[in-house]
């Protein structure tokens, strides 16, 4: 439930930090909402809300943070429940495609940066009416993802534990 948490807790930061703090930088120059570091965690704790719980946790997750955002703003709230079911109904099929054939780095790579780009696209619609902050967001999504992703990896790899040595004959 770890994984289902963070997913609901990314999904209402997002909302809250741009309803609360607006634009930021995300570097090369580019712009973003706030929610940008909230929201590249999202994709990632949805893949791994999926693997743990499945399809169905992984989808009361958006509409619960969705419900939780509406105390933030309604606006931004309806905004990102419309781009993360999109978004992140493309990085599920993605994701469970690759998944099922073994390609599980590829799932995640694969997944996260389409749905990122869809997410984006329909937010930024959405909620401003433009898209011009598009590669700010974009950008800014795939570093937190990136970074999120190599911190889940290292977690886990932290928590299998060392094969115990062949014994020698």
């Amino acid at each position: 439930m770890i994984w289902f948490g963070l997913y609901v807790a990314s999904i209402v930061g997002a909302n809250w930090a741009l309803a609360t703090i607006g634009l930021v930088p995300v570097g090369l120059g580019l712009m973003a909402p706030a929610g940008v570091y909230f929201a590249g965690a999202v994709y990632t704790f949805r893949d791994l809300t999926q693997v743990a719980l499945g399809k169905r946790w992984a989808l009361v997750a958006i509409f619960l943070g969705a419900a939780i955002s509406l105390a933030t703003s309604r606006q931004f709230a309806l905004a990102s429940l419309a781009a993360f079911l999109l978004g992140e109904l493309l990085d599920m099929l993605i994701f469970s495609r690759l998944r099922q054939q073994g390609r599980i780095l590829e799932a995640f790579a694969a997944g996260n940066t389409l749905g990122v780009a869809l997410d984006s696209l329909v937010f930024l619609s959405a909620a401003f009416g433009s898209v011009a902050l598009f590669p700010g967001l974009f950008v800014g999504k795939s570093w937190i993802t990136l970074l999120t992703l190599l911190l889940t990896y290292r977690w886990r790899k932290s928590m299998v534990p060392p094969r115990p040595a062949p014994a020698s004959v």
